[in-house]
């Protein structure tokens, strides 16, 4: 027979790590939620400016987190010049064109083994939708360990630069976790 404050004891102890376990859930399914409601809003969002319009502030952008950036796209989002050797050892790309017209870059790794690539593709009749993709790479000795995801917080901090109001409805569509 158990004494009744043993087994007290034991029935609070696993309330405990119920509630504890239903919480951390409910935070997993928040942040899915969340991530899920900006992929289908920032993934559908089209600027309605030309790629060439909206490329500056994605490259002020990835500056302003850190990314270096590489040739003249330094200079675009205020960047010191780079020099000729740090061009060639960089692993980023400045400025291109698409094969559609549209424009990509990728910036350098940071100290944290993680790089941004940003694309624009053009949306007939002069729009233009951008994604970001970032890269990490957790193991520098293993570059096959690199992982890739489309980073939606960075596409909404560029909407947030280029139009606050379509980014605050945005933000006001994300779902909000049960009290």
């Amino acid at each position: 027979m158990s004494h009744p404050i043993r087994s007290r004891a034991l029935a609070l102890a696993s309330l405990s790590v119920l509630l504890v376990g239903a919480t951390g859930c409910a935070s997993v399914r928040a942040a899915a939620a969340r991530d899920a409601h900006l992929r289908d809003a920032l993934g559908a969002h089209v600027y309605p400016m030309t790629c060439l319009a909206v490329w500056p502030d994605v490259l002020r952008l990835l500056a302003s987190k850190g990314f270096a950036l590489v040739g003249a796209d330094r200079i675009v989002a205020g960047q010191p010049p780079q020099s000729g050797i740090g061009n060639f050892f960089s692993q980023g790309f400045q400025t291109q064109e698409s094969f559609d017209g549209g424009l990509v870059v990728a910036s350098d790794w940071n100290s944290a083994w993680v790089r941004y690539r940003a694309s624009g593709t053009v949306v007939p009749p002069g729009g233009c939708t951008v994604t970001f993709t970032r890269f990490s790479q957790p193991d520098t000795d293993d570059p096959s360990r690199t992982t890739s995801e489309k980073d939606w917080e960075m596409a909404l901090d560029l909407l947030r630069r280029v139009d606050p109001a379509a980014a605050a409805g945005v933000e006001a569509g994300v779902p909000r976790p049960a009290p």
